[in-house]
């Protein structure tokens, strides 16, 4: 039993162990007991406090305290926003799961993103109008020939764009189409080749356009979700809260600041005549003073 005991680990053992332990648990940094922590630059931190001892130019101690605490709550306001906006960050590049792609996309989510993923980077950069271009000049093509094919000359010539779509459609070479187009003009069935081919090239165009429909769609949920992700991060109050908290805490040191700086003012402005006697200047030092608080 005490072999056990003694295997167990106690916990880091060295400085730095113990220094790198102690940061298990940071997360914002808002109340970190460390001023300037891990990634923080301390000459930033300086550059702060000298601006703003800069700005308000204090007179004594107490204004000079002041103004460094003021300093500190808007370097953590700045960490603070930081660390929110590396959440915000992860919120947007973490995975979508299928519950959220169910919730958002309805229960053929799975279809949708089956039918989005099929298209390729060209086919976005054209757009679905080259595919609804293809449908009508299929239709077109078959206006025209209702039953009978032109032969392949004819088709290649006078309806190009229509031809480069069967084409595509059908997957097939010039050579083979031409067979195809020759023993179709002979067939006396509905079932030829020609009207099949009408049939399987609608269904091909109609294919891409479908998946552009998903894709606007899937492009839609997308942004939902992750609106949705960071509307329940704001709710949990993790980033409001202590941020109402620190503007609280920096709005009233500014006000004791503006308190301190207006005394100093009051008691400099009796005491600027030295022949006034010590009575008259503690009687006006306490009314400009009760008249600045």
């Amino acid at each position: 039993m005490n072999k056990l005991v003694t295997n167990r680990s106690g916990g880091p053992k060295t400085s730095v162990g113990r220094s790198v332990c102690s940061r298990n648990a940071l997360k914002s940094g808002t109340y970190s007991s460390k001023l300037v922590i891990d990634g923080e630059d301390e000459t930033e931190f300086e550059a702060l406090c000298n601006d703003l001892i800069q700005d308000e130019k204090p007179q004594n101690t107490v204004q000079h305290i002041l103004i460094l605490k003021l300093a500190e709550i808007q370097w953590r306001v700045r960490r603070l926003d930081s660390y929110e906006a590396t959440i915000y960050q992860q919120l947007r590049a973490a995975r979508i799961t299928t519950h959220e792609w169910a919730n958002h996309l309805g229960f053929n989510s799975q279809e949708l993103l089956a039918k989005a993923q099929l298209l390729t980077d060209s086919d976005i950069k054209n757009g679905p109008d080259m595919y609804r271009e293809g449908l009508s000049a299929i239709e077109a093509l078959f206006e025209k020939f209702p039953t009978k094919p032109p032969d392949l000359q004819v088709l290649k010539q006078a309806h190009g764009y229509a031809f480069a779509v069967l084409r595509s459609a059908l997957s097939i070479s010039d050579d083979a189409l031409a067979k195809e187009l020759a023993e179709s003009a002979a067939d006396e069935t509905e079932q030829s080749f020609w009207l099949r081919a009408k049939t399987q090239a609608e269904g091909w165009l109609q294919s891409y356009l479908d998946a552009f429909d998903a894709q606007e769609r899937v492009e839609s949920a997308t942004q939902t979700i992750i609106d949705t992700r960071i509307r329940e991060h704001l709710l949990e109050g993790r980033h409001t809260r202590p941020m109402q908290e620190l503007y609280r805490i920096f709005f009233k040191t500014l006000g004791e600041l503006r308190k301190e700086q207006a005394i100093y003012r009051a008691q400099k402005a009796v005491l600027i005549d030295p022949v006034q006697s010590d009575e008259f200047v503690r009687e006006k030092s306490e009314e400009l003073i009760a008249e600045a608080t």
